[in-house]
């Protein structure tokens, strides 16, 4: 009886100890996944920044297509001066603005191969950390299956529950070792999903460095191409220096008529003012008295009338509720307005400038000059009146539309569309380009005006 009881105690020691024993590495197998993975959780998460990567990317890449677009535009308008077959200023012109336009494209291009390079140096580091988290988690699985291995037939299943003193420790037991089953399954899992992460991250590391190859290929062609037009660019500046006393000619002429439209818009915005100012006096009454001095009563306050030459500011006249209303609309606008031509490349800027060509001579523009393809139309930028229609010899006709206490003016065009007092929507056809039958250019003037302010650098109001 005495070696039975001492048998029995025996075997329940052992089985607590089994119990103990499997208690812990059930606990250990479960819960080493979660430790990892909470200790992942608590890492910064670099993925939170890619979707600010995907919009600086594709901002530069729209930006590249644009600036592509430009200089495909630039290409088109320089065959068609060239084809007069007669050396212009309007070509070097167009070749200062392929180049210009060109080497924006090659600094573009270059930031988007620094952030890449950015992108992957970070690709690199994310998967330098999910390799170490990966080697650690395959290290303890592998201890999971080993000690498993060693001890098949010390601690068999079904003996490990027959040995129970009753049904619920049986349960119990039959639990934990469901619990160890669980707990392997999921590290496997686990490291499962850790290495479909990490090839995902080295097929994106690999398509970066791809992009950035491709990239480096692209930026060396342009390299080449602004090397060709910058070599062409001179050859063009050398024989027109030798033609001197032909462009001093072309400059007088172009200023006559700048002058010209300059004091056509003038005369125009005075004529306006003048209406307004008297629609806004009041009629004398009809048994009116004079007064005793037979003076004439004096009128309303008018503007002063400008020096000759002078086109410094559109008179202010009297504006309607609603004409107020247009102007607030079209200011909130500054930066959106549509483009004056469908299509089109800005070769003179606003300001004052250096001439291409001769030394120590300026040059003057009260707007921007747009050069666009031939048979192009010009179209409002924004809803407006027709306030102003003259034709300039010279020059072509000139379209002033009035939106609020703000102007836009059009000029150089060989057919109207419009005629004053006509209303006319944004992006409506006003009129259709001129094109020099000398140099073979298209080009339209435009110019931006405020009402006792003057004019505006059209480029500050254009949509990029």
């Amino acid at each position: 009886m005495n070696n039975q009881k001492i048998s029995r105690d025996r075997k329940t020691r052992i089985s607590s100890r089994i119990f103990a024993f499997l208690l812990v590495a059930s606990v250990f197998a479960v819960s080493v996944p979660f430790v990892y993975a909470q200790k992942d959780k608590k890492k910064p998460a670099p993925k939170k920044t890619a979707p600010k990567k995907k919009e600086d990317k594709a901002s530069l890449e729209a930006k590249k297509q644009n600036l592509q677009s430009e200089i495909d535009l630039t290409n088109k308008l320089l065959a068609e001066t060239r084809r007069n077959k007669t050396l212009s200023l309007s070509q070097l012109v167009a070749l200062n603005k392929k180049i210009e336009v060109r080497e924006e494209l090659i600094r573009t291009i270059n930031e988007e191969i620094a952030k890449l390079n950015v992108q992957i140096s970070e690709k690199q580091s994310e998967i330098a950390v999910q390799d170490t988290a990966l080697a650690r988690m395959k290290r303890d699985y592998a201890r999971m299956i080993v000690f498993a291995y060693r001890n098949r037939n010390s601690f068999n299943n079904m003996m490990f529950l027959f040995a129970a003193d009753n049904f619920n420790q049986a349960y119990m037991r039959l639990k934990y070792l469901q619990l160890i089953s669980t707990g392997r399954r999921i590290q496997g899992m686990k490291i499962a999903a850790k290495q479909q992460e990490l090839n995902e991250q080295l097929t994106g590391l690999e398509r970066d460095k791809a992009e950035k190859k491709s990239l480096l290929g692209t930026e060396q062609e342009e390299q080449n191409s602004l090397a060709s037009e910058k070599n062409e660019k001179d050859a063009t500046f050398r024989a027109l220096q030798s033609k001197e006393v032909q462009l001093k000619a072309d400059l007088a002429r172009k200023n006559s008529q700048k002058a010209s439209t300059d004091a056509a818009i003038q005369k125009i915005l005075d004529d306006e003012a003048k209406k307004a100012l008297a629609a806004a006096t009041p009629a004398p009454p009809k048994n009116n008295t004079p007064p005793k001095n037979n003076t004439p009563p004096k009128p309303g306050v008018t503007t002063p009338a400008p020096k000759p030459g002078t086109t410094t500011s559109a008179p202010a006249i009297v504006l309607t509720p609603e004409a107020k209303q247009l102007g607030a609309k079209f200011e909130e606008n500054q930066g959106k307005l549509p483009w004056p031509v469908e299509k089109g490349t800005i070769v003179s800027r606003f300001g004052k400038h250096p001439h291409p060509v001769l030394k120590g001579v300026t040059t003057q523009n009260n707007g921007v000059d747009i050069s666009t393809g031939s048979g192009s139309n010009a179209r409002a930028v924004f809803e407006g009146d027709v306030t102003g229609l003259t034709n300039i010899p010279g020059v072509g006709w000139l379209v002033i539309v009035r939106h609020g206490d703000y102007l836009t003016v059009y000029s150089g065009l060989e057919e109207v569309y419009v005629k004053q007092g006509d209303k006319v929507k944004v992006k409506q056809n006003i009129g259709k380009v001129a094109t020099d039958q000398v140099e073979g250019t298209t080009e339209l003037h435009f110019e931006v005006w405020k009402s006792g302010a003057g004019k505006l650098d059209p480029e500050l109001w254009l949509a990029k």
